[in-house]
Order: C-alpha cells, then sequence, then structure tokens
C-alpha cells in the first residue's frame, strides 16, 4: 500500500516539475522576444524599466494560465456541451484578469523600487495582445492535453490487443488439449499399418481440425454451425481411438445452427464428456449433444453417464465461463448438474444474436 501511494506521489510530483519547467520555458521565451521586439522604439535610458515591465507581465500570465491549465484538462471532453465554447470564454476573462494583475503589479513594483513609468510606451485602453496570448497558450495547452490523452488511449488499445492476443494463446493452449493430440498421434500410429485408408481419413479430420482452431478469432462470434463442423472433426479422431465404444448422438435445431457464439464454445464441454464419460453396460460410451431456441435462448448441453466428482468443471469450462460473462455479461453462463447416474454440462445465452438472413 505505501509503495503504491508513494509512486504515485512520485508521479504527480513529476507532472508538476514538468508543468512549472515548461511553464518557464514559454514565459521565459515570451517576455524576451517581446522585449527584444520593443527595442527600436525605446529610448535607452528606458529599457531598464521595459525590461522589468516585460518580466512582470511574463511572470503575471505565468499566474494566470498556470490557473487555466486545470480548467481546460476537466473541462476538455468531446462529451461535454459546448466545451469549446467554455474554454473560450474562459481564456478571455483569463486576458482581461492578466491585464489588470500585470498593472497593478507594475504600478506595484514602480512604487516601492522608486521609477519612473514610461505610459507613453504602454497602448492606452484595453490591450489586446493579453487576449490574443492567452488565447494561443489555451490552445496549446488543449493540443498538449489532446495529445497526451490519445497517447494514452492508443497505449491503452496496445494493451488490449496484447490481452486479446495472450487471451487467445491461453485459449488456444486449453482447448489444444496435448492428452487428445498426444492420444491422436498414437490412433495414428496404430492404425496406419492396419488401415491405410482411416489413416488418411483420420490424418485428415485432425488436420481440418487445427485449422479451424488457428483461424478463430477470439473476440469475433461465429456461428453456432461453424461450431458442430469442429465439434464433427474432433469426434471423428475420438471414434477413430475408441473405435466403437464412442457414440455421440447430435439433436440441434436448425434455427439454433444460426446463432452466432464465441468460438470453441462447444469445445470444452464434448472434451469433458468424453474424458470424464463411462461406458453403458454394454461397454459404449455415450454422449447427448442439443441444442435449441426457445424465446431467444439458446441453450447447449452435453450428457454423458458418469459423476460430478469425475466430470467437475475444468480449466476449459472455467475459460468459457469467464469468456461468456465478457462477450454476453449475466446472459452468458454455463452450468454442470448431476441428474442419478448422469451428468449434463448446459451453456445459455440469453438473447442470442443471430446470422442475418442473406
Amino acid at each position: 500500500m505505501n509503495s503504491s501511494s508513494d509512486v504515485q506521489t512520485s508521479a504527480r510530483e513529476s507532472s508538476v516539475r514538468r508543468f512549472l519547467a515548461l511553464q518557464l520555458l514559454i514565459w521565459g521565451t515570451y517576455a524576451a522576444i517581446h522585449y527584444a521586439a520593443s527595442l527600436p522604439a525605446i529610448l535607452n535610458d528606458e529599457r531598464p524599466v521595459i525590461a522589468v515591465a516585460k518580466v512582470v507581465r511574463a511572470t503575471t500570465g505565468l499566474i494566470l494560465s498556470s490557473v487555466m491549465w486545470p480548467l481546460v484538462r476537466t473541462r476538455l471532453h468531446p462529451e461535454r456541451k459546448r466545451w469549446w465554447l467554455v474554454i473560450a470564454l474562459a481564456a478571455f476573462a483569463a486576458g482581461w484578469a492578466w491585464t489588470f494583475l500585470d498593472r497593478v503589479a507594475l504600478v506595484s513594483i514602480a512604487a516601492i523600487v522608486g521609477f519612473d513609468i514610461p505610459w507613453v510606451r504602454f497602448p492606452r485602453g484595453m490591450d489586446l495582445d493579453y487576449f490574443f496570448v492567452m488565447l494561443a497558450w489555451t490552445a496549446g495547452a488543449a493540443g498538449i492535453i489532446l495529445a497526451g490523452r490519445t497517447r494514452s488511449q492508443n497505449e491503452r488499445l496496445l494493451e488490449q490487443q496484447l490481452a486479446a492476443e495472450s487471451a487467445r494463446l491461453h485459449m488456444l493452449a486449453s482447448q489444444l488439449n496435448p492428452h487428445f493430440l498426444f492420444n491422436a498421434l498414437n490412433t495414428i500410429r496404430s492404425i496406419a499399418a492396419e488401415d491405410s485408408e482411416r489413416t488418411r481419413e483420420v490424418v485428415a479430420r485432425l488436420s481440418a481440425f487445427l485449422r479451424r482452431v488457428l483461424s478463430f478469432n477470439p473476440s469475433e462470434l461465429t456461428t453456432f454451425e461453424e461450431e458442430l463442423a469442429l465439434a464433427h472433426d474432433y469426434l471423428e479422431v475420438e471414434k477413430a481411438r475408441f473405435e466403437s465404444t464412442l457414440s455421440i448422438e447430435m439433436r440441434v435445431e436448425p434455427k439454433a445452427s444460426m446463432a452466432l457464439v464465441p468460438p470453441l464454445l462447444l469445445q470444452p464441454i464434448l472434451e469433458n464428456a468424453v474424458k470424464h464419460g463411462t461406458a453403458d453396460a454394454d461397454g459404449v460410451r455415450r454422449i447427448l449433444v442439443t441444442a435449441t431456441i426457445d424465446d431467444a435462448i439458446l441453450t447447449i448441453s452435453a450428457a454423458n453417464r458418469g459423476s460430478m466428482i469425475a466430470g467437475s468443471k475444468g480449466i476449459g469450462l472455467d475459460l468459457t465461463a469467464n469468456r461468456l460473462r465478457q462477450m454476453f455479461g449475466e446472459r452468458g453462463r454455463v452450468r454442470v448438474d448431476q441428474t442419478g447416474d448422469f451428468v449434463t454440462a448446459t451453456i445459455t445465452i440469453a438473447h442470442v444474436p443471430m446470422k442475418p438472413r442473406s
């Protein structure tokens, strides 16, 4: 806690120091240029007084602009109505205040030091230079603030892109179960010598599965039809491993296949069912996959014989739950239930988006 507070305090102090250094540079340059520009029009004995006047002018300008800075920073928001008008009026008000403060400070210093002010060298009435300089300073301050915010937004966008890419890699690592790949390769090796045609089919299914997985963008939705195609490739590879002891039944409503869902949504519950499911009395491991839409609520489930202890939520289902929460909020959920000897993993998405009709 103390370390974090110290870092924040140090950052604020550093920001204040940079701001003061920039202010001194701007107004010091302003005083030097303003004094140099007045030299051709003044007498030699007037130069010390005019130099003091320019320093006072720059100092009061620095004070008024420093007061303006937090106002510009807080009001400069595109979502605020007429923010530009408020800032422009504030700049004009600061220009008028600068005129008054400058003259008061100059007269006070002249009275203390005891020198005469050559008023003939000063414009009579209102000097518009105060207003234009303050407007220019305000415009520059607004540009610096906007540039800083744009840089911060770009940095946040880059961080989000890196986070998305990291999430994508994490998702792929979670979904591409090493045990599945290892088992698939072992299956291919075992059947290669016995059935070359079956081997080519399994290799083709595995290649199609990997190609689909690697082509998915985790931040974009895909149709449930694409999910079913991926599941078909995955299950064909698994069937080659289990031979006749794995049976999959799909009951998918035609409308459900047009629902837009996060990619690799079905894969974790299928892997759970295959990995943790147990066989019936005849030695066959049966899995029932259903997908329905009722009142804009998509329900996807995978049911298999087993127990919650063996088939409890794993990394894949937790990741799926987090992805649904990020994309759909409370509208997307994952649930695992035990009913008798069967475990059912269910995904529900309320108000699920649908693929537009072509």
